[in-house]
């Protein structure tokens, strides 16, 4: 018999389709809570933030999507994919980020999603680890400069 934990490791799943209704306020707080105590590189030098706002997210994927054509191949074919949204719909987004001085930037973020995705699961909320969504950021450094 597996315990509780391994069950909600092997259960987990990437979803890509959600409701509209936003992340109740305290399962926010736990979820958010899980990250913090990821294992890291001694420094905890992560920033979560919370992405709830609709025009936001929306603003986010254009951008996203704007990049990815400019890269070509698979990514510009989804950017320029009209039925393509690469936050799913989700009402809820955490972007997980850590400064360049962090030497254990990749690791520790890493660490931090896993444990949010683990506790989302174990409170039967769906979530996805998106990658596509940081390329909105590397858009909006270049149109800050």
């Amino acid at each position: 018999m597996k315990n509780e934990t391994l069950q909600t490791i092997l259960k987990r799943r990437s979803i890509r389709s959600y409701r509209t209704d936003q992340v109740a306020r305290e399962e926010l707080e736990t979820i958010l809570e899980a990250g913090m105590y990821a294992p890291n590189a001694g420094d905890q030098r992560w920033n979560f933030t919370v992405i709830q706002n609709k025009k936001m997210l929306n603003r986010m994927e254009s951008l996203a999507k704007e990049t990815a054509k400019q890269l070509g191949g698979h990514l510009a074919g989804l950017g320029n994919d009209p039925e393509f949204a690469c936050h799913y719909g989700a009402p809820t987004l955490i972007v997980v980020s850590s400064s360049e001085e962090n030497v254990g930037l990749d690791y520790d973020c890493s660490a931090a999603m896993e444990n949010m995705l683990l506790a989302a699961e174990s409170m039967d909320i769906s979530s996805c680890w998106i990658y596509f969504i940081l390329l909105s950021f590397f858009r909006g450094r270049e149109n800050s400069s």
